[in-house]
């Protein structure tokens, strides 16, 4: 409900997004980056 899909289809909260506590092999570093853009 409160949870944001980013386009690499992982469930990620908006209060974790808002801290940059996010951490997937993924996004690697530019975490906080891809996040803003997807969001």
């Amino acid at each position: 409900m409160d949870n944001r899909q980013n386009r690499q289809g992982l469930l990620v909260s908006p209060r974790l997004v808002q801290k940059g506590e996010i951490r997937t092999p993924g996004l690697k570093r530019s975490s906080r980056l891809d996040l803003q853009k997807c969001c």
